[in-house]
């Protein structure tokens, strides 16, 4: 066989010519659109893939018209499989976070607590409750510190907003948790009663 650019005498199966580099029309005088076929590489990308290397030196319409099909046939299974996956971790990344907030809010009501029992141990002359919680519960907060809100009678941590309550000689502290999923809901709560002895703590977990 001869070269249809040069002329010089070439291999038979040859696709390009090793003389002057130009593709041999024999070879690629059937190459047209891809027509059916893509949509199988459009459904398929891989098939599109692998018929897009193999026509690539052969049957460049073809082969770049496979290329074309896998690599749509690809964009949209990655756009079908993260609506399909996507609320699912969202809604597992979401728990994780509510739960982390959870134990969160508990260690700070424990913290609290805690600080709470000295101030109801300690002596009125330097401060404390001399073994009983004072009807003025300003002076608990003022006790426990962070950014004590004497109007509200909440006090914040970087874990969410508590909320200071003294009856019948308890006292309450409600921690609210901070807001979980951008929803403008918050629904972690937990409750922790004193009444003057660590044994009595109470701990609510709500919702």
């Amino acid at each position: 066989m001869f070269c249809n650019n040069c002329g010089k005498e070439i291999d038979d199966k040859a696709f390009v010519c090793p003389h002057c580099g130009v593709k041999i029309k024999s070879f690629i005088q059937n190459d047209e659109p891809i027509g059916g076929l893509g949509i199988l590489c459009f459904l398929i990308p891989i098939i599109g893939l692998v018929l897009y290397l193999v026509w690539q030196d052969n049957k460049p319409i073809k082969s770049k018209g496979a290329g074309k099909a896998a690599i749509w046939g690809f964009v949209l299974n990655v756009i079908i499989i993260s609506f399909v996956l996507a609320p699912g971790i969202k809604a597992q990344v979401q728990a994780q976070a509510s739960e982390s907030n959870h134990i969160a809010v508990e260690g700070d009501l424990n913290n609290l607590a805690s600080s709470a029992l000295a101030f109801y141990k300690t002596p009125s002359s330097h401060g404390g409750g001399s073994n009983s919680w004072t009807t003025d519960v300003d002076n608990v907060g003022e006790w426990l510190g962070y950014d004590y809100i004497a109007s509200t009678n909440t006090l914040t941590t970087e874990n969410g907003s508590f909320y200071l309550l003294i009856y019948h000689d308890v006292l309450t502290i409600e921690g609210t948790g901070i807001e979980i999923g951008d929803d403008g809901i918050n629904d972690i709560k937990k409750i922790i009663n004193i009444s003057g002895e660590i044994s009595t703590i109470n701990l609510e977990r709500i919702n």
